[in-house]
């Protein structure tokens, strides 16, 4: 630290007389010159910044005045190499110190330095702009966005020189942490470079590769860049960069391959380069000895398995075996993410027998009984879910207890979560459509499962209620059942509400239930409805509401209700 400064002091004292000048503020030309009252020759200015920077204390905020910016800016406006490498030099210096926002009065002579053609003027400044960047507040990365110091940038992406190709590169990959500066970046025409530089095999310095690959992992956060980035070949690249020796590397492409596979028609031509060459590369790096590159690989996975297609294409070239390690591994960030892509694997019926084969369902099972985080618990139930087809649903319930394990779940009161009960109740309503299975769900909870779920269909979270009317609806087939619940509990009630809901699926679900219980009903439960105001409620969807199919369900109850 000490030999940079007395570089930068040699620099500042040895330089000449003639005096560079500062334009006009507002001026939208940097070559009028500014003759102010006192006008200050680049050595009286130099002077003064020595002076200044000698006596201000390592490590605390620089004191910035108008007087001292004025200084910096005789110097950078200057003709002169010297001195326009000691205002860079001095930049860096003040910059490192700065945690407070940048003024603006500051960019625009490190702008006129980034411009400069000496790189020992280019490399200082481009530092110093990194660091209002990555040390001041987000406030700064707007303002330099704002100033103008984009274009100047990305022209030293261009550089023949790795440290100023290294610094510019950084500081764009900082400037594109705001979403409000992603699209900017992009629309003055950062891409193209970037993916330039993570084309060059020749970059000798691994931190140049990272920058821009980060960099474009940034931009491709907003959808409109995806396009961009997309058309402008980054996705083939950041697939050939998947088998990069640098960890750092290899994560910023697949996080921004997952980025671009949100969309149907990248992802397509994502798995259509060189032959599917996408799926053998992702799965190798499920056993990336870097949990954040395999992790960052299974959502890739996910997102890619959102189309039918490629949903059997990963089972078939082995994806499973690495997901089952990965779950295993005990690190919740790596289970996360394998069960999210477990999960979309699952919806393809080819793939059931595999998964229930591969040793997954004890694996499910454990972590739904286990874990308390909602991610974690979603992605286990859903699977489960997916699972519980015709084919699949006796061995689930028969051979892994799945409704005690939900419903165990379910009565866990420090696990209060929405989406997690509504994992929960909708995997439940899916095995309560399979009429063998529904003994042992009024079973559960000593055989008062019905009074606990109209509980839930009356006081839970809106999915939850919404899901666990559907349950009731597929037991109350059952004679026994429905006499349970009319007698015994306030299912009355909770249809009630449902009907009086404005939206027209928790209108539907209501009037469905009162069907399910009507069908070959007994007159006294006939009666019952009627007694309770129900059927007043349901005359009223017969007319008045704009949905067909509410209004068709409401004519026909009307019928088989008399």
């Amino acid at each position: 630290h000490s030999s940079k400064k007395t570089y930068r002091y040699e620099v500042l004292i040895r330089m000449g007389t003639a005096c560079g000048c500062f334009p006009k503020k507002g001026s939208k030309s940097d070559k009028q010159p500014l003759l102010g009252h006192n006008e200050e020759t680049g050595l009286d200015s130099a002077k003064r910044l020595v002076d200044w920077l000698s006596v201000e204390p390592p490590g605390t905020e620089p004191r910035i005045t108008e007087d001292r910016i004025q200084d910096l800016c005789n110097l950078a406006y200057s003709d002169q190499i010297d001195r326009k490498e000691a205002a860079a030099v001095s930049f860096v210096e003040l910059c490192q110190r700065m945690t407070q926002p940048v003024p603006e009065m500051m960019l625009p002579p490190i702008i006129k330095l980034l411009q400069s053609p000496d790189y020992e003027v280019q490399k200082p400044a481009s530092l110093a702009l990194t660091h209002l960047a990555t040390r001041g507040p987000a406030q700064n990365k707007i303002l330099i966005v704002q100033s103008g110091a984009l274009s100047a940038l990305i022209a030293l992406l261009q550089s023949p020189h790795d440290d100023i190709r290294c610094n510019a590169s950084g500081c764009i990959t900082t400037l594109a942490t705001l979403d409000t500066t992603k699209r900017q970046i992009a629309v003055q025409g950062a891409i193209p470079p970037l993916i330039v530089l993570i084309q060059n095999t020749d970059i000798k310095k691994h931190a140049i590769l990272r920058n821009a690959t980060g960099a474009l992992l940034n931009l491709s956060h907003i959808e409109i860049n995806r396009y961009d980035l997309h058309r402008a070949g980054a996705s083939k690249e950041f697939m050939r960069l998947l088998s990069s020796e640098d960890e750092d590397v290899q994560f910023y492409s697949c996080a921004a391959l997952s980025n671009l596979a949100v969309h149907s028609s990248i992802r397509i031509a994502l798995t259509q380069e060189q032959d599917g060459l996408i799926f053998n590369a992702l799965i190798r790096l499920l056993s990336s000895c870097s949990e954040k590159v395999s992790s960052q690989a299974a959502y890739v996975i996910r997102n890619l398995a959102s189309a039918d297609e490629n949903q059997t294409k990963f089972v078939e070239h082995g994806v499973l075996p690495p997901l089952h390690a990965l779950i295993l591994s005990q690190q919740n960030s790596s289970i996360i993410a394998s069960l999210a892509a477990l999960r979309n694997l699952s919806i393809h019926p080819k793939n059931e027998t595999a998964i229930m084969e591969g040793g997954f369902p004890d694996l499910l099972s454990d972590i739904i009984k286990d874990s308390k985080l909602p991610d974690m618990l979603n992605h286990a139930i859903g699977t489960i879910r997916n699972l519980c087809t015709q084919e699949q649903h006796e061995t689930l319930v028969n051979q892994y207890n799945i409704p005690s394990v939900l419903a165990e779940k379910m009565g866990e009161e420090e696990l209060r979560n929405e989406q997690v009960q509504g994992e929960i109740t909708s995997c439940l309503a899916v095995l309560a459509s399979y009429k063998n299975i529904r003994p042992a769900l009024v079973a559960l909870y000593d055989n008062k499962f019905l009074e606990v779920a109209v509980s839930w269909a009356e006081k839970g979270f809106n999915e939850v209620r919404y899901n666990t009317l559907g349950i009731l609806g597929y037991l109350c087939e059952s004679e026994e059942n429905r006499e349970q619940l009319i007698n015994k509990t306030r299912i009355l009630e909770v249809i009630k509400n449902f009907l009086q809901s404005p939206e027209a699926p928790y209108v539907h679900i209501g009037l469905w239930a009162i069907q399910q219980l009507l069908n070959n009903a007994a007159d006294s439960t006939k009666q019952s409805i009627r007694n309770c105001g129900l059927e007043l409620l349901v005359k009223r969807h017969t007319v008045n509401h704009d949905v067909k199919e509410i209004s068709d369900m409401a004519c026909n109850i009307l019928k088989i209700s008399r």
